[in-house]
């Protein structure tokens, strides 16, 4: 037997034994003795468990006995949590020509799909790729410069964060008009012109 409940809800065990002398109803969770509180509660031999997290997933049984023997009965409860984005993503100033990663990290339960998507844009075909959450984007061009967001998503919630990449553009030398060749005495003074344009 099996139960799932969202979290933040409520969980019901039934646990009816009869015999004579009456049977007494114990509850464990994983084999080890439930401590009861004010969310745990055993009810009319049952076990009633309110505003149920992630920590409360697992198995349950239920143990009736008396003088004469012992009977047990397991459920598995699993708590499905809404997708919380646990890392987000930094924002990132990247050299035209190199590479980028954005990492995006979520927890849930489903696991929750992460996708990426570039605002007011398209990633990159053939250089984009996601793996595990991460976007990877090789040999960054200005085109690749703008807002992303990283979202993740599970039955219960979606949950996002946005991110954004810089492109500098790459150093570039360039050479002043010819003529390149340069004739001069010796001891005399010289003036080499090299011009260099990029962001800074």
């Amino acid at each position: 037997m099996s139960m799932v409940v969202n979290e933040t809800g409520t969980a019901s065990f039934q646990c009816k034994a009869e015999g004579n002398p009456e049977p007494k109803v114990t509850w464990l969770k994983q084999n080890s003795s439930l401590l009861a509180d004010k969310r745990v509660a055993p009810s009319r031999g049952g076990l009633l468990i309110t505003s149920v997290t992630s920590q409360d997933d697992g198995m349950y049984t239920c143990v009736a006995s008396n003088i004469l023997g012992v009977m047990t009965s397991s459920a598995k409860l699993s708590v499905q949590v809404g997708a919380l984005i646990t890392h987000k993503p930094s924002s990132v100033i990247v050299e035209e020509g190199h590479n980028v990663s954005l990492v995006c990290q979520a927890t849930g339960q489903p696991t929750p799909t992460v996708t990426w998507r570039k605002l007011y844009g398209h990633l990159s075909k053939g250089r984009s790729r996601v793996v595990d959450g991460k976007l990877d984007i090789t040999n960054v061009t200005k085109t690749d410069g703008g807002d992303y967001v990283c979202s993740a998503i599970n039955i219960l919630n979606q949950d996002s964060a946005f991110t954004q990449v810089i492109v500098l553009e790459q150093l570039k030398f360039t050479l002043p008009a010819p003529p390149l060749k340069t004739v001069i005495a010796p001891s005399s003074d010289v003036l080499l012109t090299c011009l260099a344009q990029g962001a800074r």
